[in-house]
């Protein structure tokens, strides 16, 4: 069968879906588990520029001003995290294909920021996998929410699970590979 997107083979993680994106008046960490073929600024976020001020990623971003963009950020991308900056409450609902659950992010030393790519909610130890248990990530902060690895104490803080359309910064003490852990 054919979904929305035009997708037809036997894979369950890429029928095509659509994903709300629930952003309130300000700064937003959020990311983009699905996304449709054309992911520019202009295509993903057309539906809530009203309220629309900016958005950043790791590096590059973009200020909504007069109908246009204005930045070196030009299009999304699923494996990123980005601040989401709103003059009011919007839902964001976007169509496309979600990204492989088992996609590798390369993290670097220091920060990274980084998105999710499940659709559900993953208890942060379990999502964490065998890094939960060595000493490359020492920190990870969502919005609002932050796990530390302590020296002595081990994982603290106030983040317990990773959340669809959200992003986090991964503090690392070197250049690794990983992937989430969804069971």
């Amino acid at each position: 069968t054919v979904d929305n997107c035009g997708t037809c083979d036997d894979t369950d993680w890429n029928d095509c879906e659509t994903s709300v994106l629930e952003l309130d008046d300000n700064a937003n960490l959020s990311s983009f588990f699905v996304l449709p073929e054309d992911s520019s600024l202009d295509n993903i976020f057309s539906d809530i520029t009203d309220n629309l001020l900016a958005v950043a990623g790791s590096g590059f971003a973009a200020l909504y001003q007069d109908g246009d963009f204005i930045g070196d950020l030009e299009s999304i991308n699923q494996l990123n995290g980005y601040w989401i900056v709103m003059s009011g409450s919007d839902d964001l609902s976007v169509l496309g294909t979600p990204i492989d659950p088992a996609t590798g992010y390369t993290i670097n030393l220091g920060a990274n920021l980084i998105g999710y790519p499940l659709n559900v909610n993953t208890e942060f130890g379990t999502a964490m996998g065998s890094e939960l248990f060595e000493d490359n990530i020492y920190a990870v902060f969502g919005q609002g929410q932050s796990a530390y690895n302590h020296p002595d104490m081990g994982w603290i803080g106030s983040l317990q699970y990773f959340q669809p359309n959200s992003g986090y910064w991964f503090l690392s003490n070197s250049n690794l590979s990983f992937s989430y852990d969804s069971d």
